[in-house]
Order: C-alpha cells, then sequence, then structure tokens
C-alpha cells in the first residue's frame, strides 16, 4: 500500500483572454498493487481532495474518486501507463429565489456531480532521478474534456518528488480550448509505503 499527498499551483490561460492562477487543493491518494505479469502491473487506488486550494481556479472543494491503473516496461527507460476511473465533485451553481413580492436575491449551492476518466501516457527514464511523463486524458461529465500533457518529475528523496507539467484541455460542450501550466516548484508528493 502507498499514501501520497499532493499540492501545486495551478495557472490557466483561455482563449477568451480570461486568465487566473492560485493554489490547488491538497490531494491525498491511497493505491494498492494488485497484480503483477511479468513486465505488466496492474493496481488501483482511491482520493480525497482537502478543500484548501482557490476558488479563482476552481478548487476549494472535497472531491472523492476511486480508479485502476496498470503499467507495462516496454524497456530499462520506457515504460507505458493506462488508467479509468470515477470521480464525485463538487460544483458551485447559483439560483435565483424570490423574496418577497419582488425582490430577488441569489443563493450559492454546493452541489456533487460524477464524472468518469481514461487516461494513457509515458513514462521515460532520463536520469537516475529524472523522469519525462506524457499523457493524454479524456473526463466524460456534462461536459466532455480531452487534453494532452508533458512533464517531468524530479525525486528529491525516495519520498519526495518535485513535479511540473504543461497541457492544453479541449472542452467539447464549450468549444474552447484552454491552456493551462502546474509548476513543478509547488508541486510534490510524499510516499509512505507500508
Amino acid at each position: 500500500m502507498e499514501v501520497q499527498g499532493d499540492i501545486y499551483h495551478s495557472s490557466y490561460s483561455h482563449d477568451d483572454g480570461y486568465d487566473r492562477c492560485g493554489w490547488a487543493d491538497f490531494f491525498l491518494y491511497g493505491r494498492h498493487q494488485c497484480m503483477t505479469f511479468e513486465n505488466t502491473v496492474v493496481g488501483g487506488g482511491a482520493y480525497v481532495s482537502l478543500p484548501i486550494g482557490s476558488e479563482d481556479i476552481g478548487y476549494s472543494y472535497f472531491n472523492y474518486g476511486a480508479y485502476g491503473a496498470a503499467r507495462h516496461k516496454l524497456s530499462e527507460k520506457v515504460t507505458l501507463a493506462a488508467n479509468a476511473g470515477v470521480k464525485r465533485y463538487q460544483t458551485t451553481v447559483w439560483e435565483m429565489k424570490m423574496k418577497g413580492d419582488q425582490l430577488y436575491e441569489w443563493e450559492k449551492k454546493k452541489l456533487y456531480e460524477t464524472a468518469f476518466h481514461v487516461g494513457g501516457g509515458t513514462i521515460v527514464s532520463v536520469r537516475d532521478k529524472l523522469t519525462a511523463l506524457a499523457e493524454i486524458l479524456a473526463y466524460f461529465h456534462e461536459k466532455k474534456i480531452i487534453g494532452a500533457a508533458l512533464g517531468g518529475d524530479y525525486g528529491i528523496s525516495s519520498k519526495v518528488h518535485l513535479r511540473g507539467s504543461a497541457g492544453v484541455l479541449h472542452n467539447y460542450s464549450e468549444s474552447h480550448a484552454a491552456l493551462w501550466t502546474n509548476v513543478g516548484l509547488f508541486q510534490f508528493g510524499v510516499r509512505v509505503t507500508f
């Protein structure tokens, strides 16, 4: 069993000129390696997000989910990865309510929705502690989002890693692309093996 915590800083630049940045929520993951077949490892896990992030970038919500994942080692330096899962996430909606005869007021509500996701990618060992990552992912809920990302992972120690990535997301329901980046200096993972 492995437990990992992630926190990172994100900046988003949308094609409509709307730019925003801030801290994401703290994600706590638990995963378990279930089976190993020669060069292939299959596992699964679950996660929760603790709502400490910035609402400006769509965080500050309690979310949770579960996933299955597989990795296949092609060579000493190249590994293929795939994952699929389900996520329950909070979203904010504003509803107008009548107050009295003619007065209206806005009421903020947090609701839960469900999304399914699939992803696949490649992990390339560049040096002893440095790994390059490439991933394609898709989310399916009321909006269909597909994206691609490139990034890197640097192991400071066996339990602390710095990560950074940049990618493009495309929202099919609104037909616009959003450029997003995760600044690796502010993202770290702590892995504890039990």
